[in-house]
């Protein structure tokens, strides 16, 4: 199996593409702050490297697990479980 390593411009990319208009996940970091001073932290995209690589060498840390999750009712009547879906609030830098 080709073996995976993640650089600071992948972690930088993908960044770039979080939503900024999203809540904060369980580690309460909203992704508009990120997004703002990413240029002032170059140097924590290369912590964030080294804890990317070595989950996927080992194992996802259990603090990047956690998720808020909401229930939210879709349609139809509100008695019946089915006419409800699950959302996940996972925190933003386990999706990148």
């Amino acid at each position: 199996m080709k073996e995976i390593n993640i650089t600071a411009d992948m972690v930088l990319k993908k960044l770039n593409c979080l939503n900024v208009n999203k809540s904060a996940g369980p580690d309460g970091i909203n992704p508009r702050i990120p997004q703002e001073v990413k240029h002032k932290l170059w140097m924590h995209f290369i912590a964030l490297c080294i804890i990317c690589n070595e989950s996927i060498r080992h194992q996802i840390p259990a603090d990047c697990k956690k998720a808020h999750i909401t229930v939210v009712y879709k349609k139809g009547s509100k008695t019946n479980i089915s006419n409800y879906r699950h959302k996940f609030n996972m925190c933003h830098y386990v999706k990148f």
